[in-house]
């Protein structure tokens, strides 16, 4: 697995874990070659070792739902609470399934 948000590491937003606030933040199969290159070279940073036994469609959802969950966190939602979803795309889907 990876974080496919590479930032500078220096920024003051680097420093505070904000990797998506960089100035020089790039990201992997946007500004560089992505899942669909042969080979992809990444800071070793990037890079999370996947845990023993993991199944590939597993390891696919990791980011999407990390993406749900830092989202309603920093939206400061409950549950319980109402919320509205915009899209029913892969991450609309999902943060629908986290709400019921």
């Amino acid at each position: 697995m990876a974080d496919i948000n590479i930032g500078c590491g220096h920024c003051y937003y680097c420093r505070k874990n904000e990797t998506l606030n960089c100035s020089e933040m790039k990201q992997v199969g946007i500004h560089r070659d992505g899942v669909f290159a042969e080979y992809v070279a990444l800071p070793a940073r990037q890079v999370i070792p996947a845990p023993e036994g993991a199944s590939r469609e597993g390891l696919a959802l990791t980011e999407p739902v990390a993406c749900v969950l830092r989202a309603a966190r920093k939206a400061g939602a409950r549950f319980g609470q109402s919320v509205v979803v915009l899209g029913a795309g892969p991450i609309g889907s999902l943060h629908i399934q986290m709400w019921l």
